[in-house]
């Protein structure tokens, strides 16, 4: 004996309505739809889980046949090279302050070559109380070898030192700069 349609209803106005959505990633959103608007008719919740199962497996299979390629694969990567390019010595060989010259690369993946420069910098490290580093982009200069394997770069900054005289602050600045190859 097949419900009516009162009683088909009511069977669905009891069930959750995103009964399904955790299995088949739809959820249900209320409508005023009918038969007439083109929507399609399922008879019971057997029906409908099959129908979803079966738009579910659709869109998987279409996924799965074509996996997604970057219409933009990355045929270059960034890299940085860091590169101590001064340092005071003053640790038994050691240094308790140094400058860090930084430059990023970008290279081609295929054969490792430099395609360009991206960026320099510069910082000071260590143990340097009245002393201090600022990295000047504008007087840096770089280059890329003919081989495009390795390069080199001018790291440029003002160094800056804190002294007190007698009771009295004073500064002094300096512009440095140091080479570092890559």
């Amino acid at each position: 004996m097949s419900p009516t349609s009162t009683q088909r209803r009511t069977l669905y106005e009891c069930v959750d309505r995103n009964i399904f959505a955790n299995a088949t990633g739809f959820k249900s959103v209320k409508s005023n739809i009918t038969s007439d608007n083109g929507a399609i008719i399922v008879n019971n919740l057997d029906e409908l889980a099959a129908l979803l199962s079966y738009y579910a497996d659709l869109e998987n299979s279409a996924n799965n046949s074509h996996p997604p390629i970057s219409p933009f694969a990355p045929s270059s990567y960034t890299t940085v090279v860091e590169q101590t390019i001064w340092g005071d010595g003053l640790a038994a060989g050691a240094n308790l302050s140094w400058i860090t010259g930084v430059v990023k690369l970008k290279k081609d993946s295929d054969t490792n070559k430099i395609l360009e420069i991206v960026e320099t910098g510069s910082s000071l490290e260590g143990f340097h109380p009245g002393n201090s580093w600022v990295h000047n982009s504008a007087k840096t200069s770089y280059g890329i070898d003919s081989n495009k394997k390795s390069g080199w770069a001018t790291i440029a900054g003002t160094r800056t030192l804190y002294v007190i005289i007698g009771g009295i602050g004073n500064l002094f600045s300096k512009s440095e700069s140091y080479n570092m190859t890559f």
